[in-house]
């Protein structure tokens, strides 16, 4: 898989909380969600990566 263009980088699922509905969080249907620290060998595996929703922001818009 290849992505060309903006990541928005949350650096743990707090962070993501915190910041995933924020007004100003700049993102659109063009970038990707990274959730840094999960996968098959992070902490806790990957459970709350099915659980990403997308900003409320980017549905505003659409």
């Amino acid at each position: 898989m290849q992505h060309r263009g903006r990541a928005v980088v949350f650096e743990n699922i707090e962070d993501y909380h915190d910041r995933v509905d924020d007004p100003n969080l700049d993102i659109d249907e063009t970038c990707v969600m990274v959730l840094k620290c999960v996968g098959p060998v992070g902490y806790p595996g990957m459970p709350e990566v099915g659980n990403m929703t997308l900003p409320k922001n980017y549905w505003l818009k659409a």
